[in-house]
């Protein structure tokens, strides 16, 4: 073969190799310019940030009588029903309450009993006694009118026979039987007077017998006080009892079992924690620079880290009226003339529109693009 021409064909395939490579390169430019372009093209429609997590509301379940646990019926991830009962505590000693409390309701009832039965037999006599007094002041009344009368007639026939007598025309015997007759009307009507001041002096026993029955109400209307706190008591120890049976507020699943059977829970410490798997949302916090174009329910496009590449939707359900810095635990001090300006972010809460299917867990790290509007 002449040397030459297989020179020259060595060049010829370096040739062809090198616009190969040219070629390769500058769609490689190409694309990259393209693939640039959309990145810009997305940063300036979009407000992206990956300081986002997912997110869901946790119930904190404790109960609301201190107790030791008896019984832990759910365990860690697993799903419960709205109502089901998650843990028991020990109901030795309120049962016990309600078995004191429930004797003495008992005890009290029997007392309004007595009391009442007291009552109704002092408001009888009181009433009887009424009825005796005003019936006597009534005969008395009506005697000593008859009496009054029988004085006025007696009174006049004296004075008019005496009058005879001094002219001798009646005889002495018959003037000493109107004087008789006179004087035994006055000693009746002294008499019947007497009895009508006695009768009305009965009246006293009226007033006795209207104290009598109403201390006896009030020691009625007092058992009856007794009575309610007693039901009040019940009521109390049967809603206690019934609270060592906790149950779930929510249909969801257990995130975190705090405590175990024979730990002692009370009131305002959790022993377990919910969430419910439908209701998970995004909280992202952006930074102020990027919120000025954000607004409700604007589209959103969702990265979650653990499905890498799968683009999820959601929307803004909710902007927050504060920065994070200010709930922080140990907010800034620049009072004292120490400050360094620091872009501050705004926690965004987004809903999943759409999930495509993906288990979704509180504390997923994700990246969020928000639609400017």
């Amino acid at each position: 073969m002449n040397p030459e021409e297989t020179q020259e064909g060595k060049e010829t395939k370096g040739t062809r190799w090198r616009k190969v490579i040219l070629a390769v390169g500058i769609l490689g430019l190409i694309m990259a310019m393209i693939k640039g372009g959309f990145w810009l093209h997305y940063r300036f429609t979009h407000a992206t940030t990956d300081d986002a997590f997912v997110d869901a509301d946790l119930v904190n379940i404790s109960p609301l009588v201190p107790g030791h646990i008896a019984t832990m019926l759910v365990d860690e991830a697993q799903k419960v029903k709205k109502g089901q009962l998650l843990f028991v505590i020990d109901d030795k000693d309120y049962r016990a309450h309600l078995s004191v409390a429930e004797a003495a309701l008992k005890e009290a009832w029997h007392l309004v009993q007595v009391k009442k039965a007291t009552w109704e037999k002092v408001k009888e006599a009181g009433e009887l006694t009424k009825k005796e007094v005003h019936q006597g002041i009534i005969q008395a009344r009506a005697q000593r009118a008859a009496a009054l009368a029988k004085f006025n007639m007696a009174n006049n026939d004296f004075h008019r026979f005496q009058a005879l007598y001094q002219r001798r025309v009646i005889g002495k015997r018959k003037f000493q039987e109107v004087e008789t007759a006179f004087k035994e009307a006055k000693e009746t009507l002294k008499a019947m007077n007497a009895a009508y001041h006695n009768a009305l002096a009965q009246r006293d026993r009226i007033t006795l017998a209207q104290k009598t029955i109403q201390e006896a109400k009030k020691a009625l209307e007092a058992a009856k006080a007794t009575q309610e706190r007693a039901k009040r008591e019940v009521e109390a120890a049967r809603i206690q009892l019934e609270h060592t049976r906790v149950k779930s507020p929510i249909a969801g699943i257990v995130a975190k079992k705090f405590m175990n059977p024979g730990d002692f829970a009370s009131p305002g410490y959790p022993v377990l924690s919910l969430y419910n798997q439908e209701e998970v949302y995004i909280t992202a916090n952006l930074e102020e620079t990027k919120a000025k174009r954000v607004r409700l329910d604007a589209p959103v496009d969702i990265w979650v880290d653990t499905y890498s590449g799968v683009k999820l939707k959601g929307k803004v359900v909710r902007i927050g009226e504060a920065s994070a810095a200010k709930f922080a635990l140990i907010p800034r001090d620049v009072t004292a003339g120490e400050f360094t300006k620091v872009v501050q972010r705004i926690p965004i809460k987004i809903l999943f529109t759409d999930t495509r299917g993906k288990r979704l867990v509180p504390g997923m790290s994700v990246e969020v693009g928000i639609e400017k509007k």
